[in-house]
């Protein structure tokens, strides 16, 4: 199982694979609920290692296996600031 050092990252999201879907689905429950899904499999949180920290503990209690890496996923990408006048798209 690989694992980001999270204090360490420039990343602003780490990137947890698992398995397959069901995997993830049943993984869903040991984080936080503002996670992101980004594809089948795949959820990705903030790198905040208190957090990150948390959620390898509770998903390793569990049993579920997963692999870890840094995300391309920025905060500006997930939370844009648009000018007050500007058109969202």
């Amino acid at each position: 199982m690989s694992r980001v050092d999270v204090y360490e990252t420039d990343a602003d999201f780490i990137e947890f694979r698992f398995f397959d879907e069901t995997a993830a689905m049943h993984a869903e429950r040991h984080f936080p609920t503002d996670f992101v899904r980004t594809g089948e499999g795949t959820i990705e949180y903030r790198a905040n290692p208190t957090t990150i920290e948390g959620i390898r503990k509770k998903l390793e209690t569990a049993g579920v296996n997963w692999e870890e890496a840094e995300s391309g996923l920025t905060e500006d990408e997930m939370w844009p600031e648009w000018p007050e006048d500007a058109p969202r798209p």
